[in-house]
């Protein structure tokens, strides 16, 4: 069995804390134009890697770059646990209790960019992420829009990612037709 996410750019995230008080984080579109993603695993929720049954070998998670965002694919585990877990995961999929996708990251602080939203609100631009170190399905994604489907990552997929979410372009004359 596959399991396929997708994880937006330029999607505020819900709130995060630090000393100075609450902020959202952007992803920027060429945040992993120059990252490391040679051993990125897939994990449940960002779970302990032990505790989850889906692709942590190079090969087992295949990611796909585009203008919108990041897709990923994972292949689970095989062996005996495997039907329990397709049952399992199969079924809080189906019935939306894992929501979406989500990913961790290293990123270098001073490279990012902080600015504020029209309410005032801090926000985090990560423009240049390290290392992308997991990507997953989750019960409570930060990025609105991240989904999480039973399946492979298809052109048809794509096109429905982008037909919902996004407004199509015209190649030709950078019209935008809602």
């Amino acid at each position: 069995m596959k399991i396929s996410g997708y994880i937006p750019f330029s999607k505020e995230s819900h709130y995060y804390h630090d000393n100075q008080g609450s902020y959202r984080v952007i992803l920027d579109p060429h945040c992993l134009d120059c990252a490391d993603m040679d051993h990125v695993e897939c994990i449940i929720s960002h779970c302990d890697k032990r505790e989850s049954l889906l692709g942590s070998y190079p090969g087992d998670v295949r990611i796909l770059i585009r203008k919108e965002g990041i897709y990923y694919e994972a292949k689970t585990i095989d062996g005996y646990m495997q039907e329990k877990f397709n049952r399992l995961f199969e079924s809080d999929i189906r019935n939306k209790r894992m929501r979406g996708s989500s990913l961790q990251y290293d990123y270098v602080p001073r490279l990012q960019e902080w600015t504020k939203d029209e309410q005032g609100s801090r926000v985090l631009i990560i423009k240049n992420i390290l290392q992308l170190i997991d990507v997953g399905p989750c019960i409570d994604p930060a990025y609105p829009g991240s989904l999480v489907w039973i399946g492979e990552i298809t052109n048809s997929k794509i096109h429905e990612v982008e037909l919902k979410y996004y407004e199509p372009v015209n190649e030709y004359n950078n019209v935008i037709y809602v």
